[in-house]
């Protein structure tokens, strides 16, 4: 079965939250970017170059890497996404997040200073392990981006799960680096006995990396030159090209997106083919010349 990303929600509440009308079209521009880049819990990464080069690097009329850092901040001063710093690297988190968790783990690091908070309004003697479901309060009318089957946030799993659950649904350093080694082999037959310091930037830039996105590169990578979803110019818009080993890593992560995408489209492809051909009743061959 092939997956699909998550679907983000506008909700018609965002018209006439006062937060969102406080901020310019620029921001709101920004804000939108940010949601369609931020993973199941809502965090992403907070650089400004990063941002800027994702949501706005195709627009001749962006302006620069300053105008988006001042757009960042003012989404931040109007409480639609939180900053904060883990050691020593920014992250954003989107305010009010109530999308359906797919996943066990994030991608990137939860704000510590939330984590504090949760603990210090803790009871001492609340035992029980689940929240009271119908305790809850209604969202707010600044939850602008709740999507339907959003769930009541289940306790975390134990410290045994979550080193299971990060073999499974995520790549660290070190397996990449073997991965990319072995592609560069395999693919531009070029064997790696030392790692480049150049690209040790690139690497550490996409890591950690969703698994399902980065089989996705390795599938990508691992196809023969000379397979339909390199040459098949029928479709428009749908012949991919490989970038060589150093380009790869340089541009890791936007690499790892191109994969996921490709190989959704080749599949939604070959599912629709099957689908004409079992729908063609038996027989037919087409119309014929009288």
């Amino acid at each position: 079965m092939v997956k699909t990303m998550p679907t983000r929600i506008l909700r018609p509440g965002l018209r006439t939250s006062e937060k969102w009308n406080a901020t310019s079209y620029s921001a709101q521009s920004l804000y939108i970017g940010i949601l369609l880049l931020v993973d199941d819990f809502g965090r992403y990464e907070a650089r400004p170059t990063l941002l800027h080069a994702e949501c706005r690097g195709l627009r001749a009329d962006a302006g620069n890497v300053q105008a988006t850092a001042s757009d960042l901040r003012a989404l931040a001063s109007n409480k639609l996404i939180e900053i904060y710093e883990v050691e020593g690297r920014e992250y954003l988190q989107m305010t009010n997040w109530q999308e359906r968790v797919r996943v066990k783990q994030s991608r990137w690091p939860a704000n510590p200073r939330a984590d504090a908070g949760k603990r210090q309004q803790m009871p001492a003697n609340d035992s029980s392990p689940r929240a009271d479901a119908s305790k809850c309060p209604p969202p707010t009318p600044d939850a602008v981006i709740p999507t339907p089957g959003a769930v009541i946030p289940t306790p975390a799993p134990s410290p045994s799960a979550n080193e299971s659950n990060s073999r499974t649904e995520i790549v660290q350093y070190s397996e990449a680096e073997a991965d990319l080694k072995e592609i560069s082999k395999r693919v531009f037959n070029r064997s790696i006995a030392i790692w480049n310091p150049d690209w040790d930037a690139g690497l550490r830039d996409a890591m950690p990396a969703e698994r399902e996105q980065w089989e996705a590169l390795k599938w990508l990578y691992s196809l023969p030159g000379n397979h339909e979803i390199f040459t098949n110019t029928r479709v428009p818009g749908w012949t991919k090209r490989r970038q060589d080993i150093t380009a790869l890593i340089q541009n890791l992560n936007r690499e790892q997106q191109k994969s996921w995408v490709s190989r959704r489209d080749y599949f939604d492809y070959l599912a629709q083919q099957k689908k004409n051909q079992e729908d063609e009743p038996e027989g037919y061959l087409g119309m014929q010349p009288a």
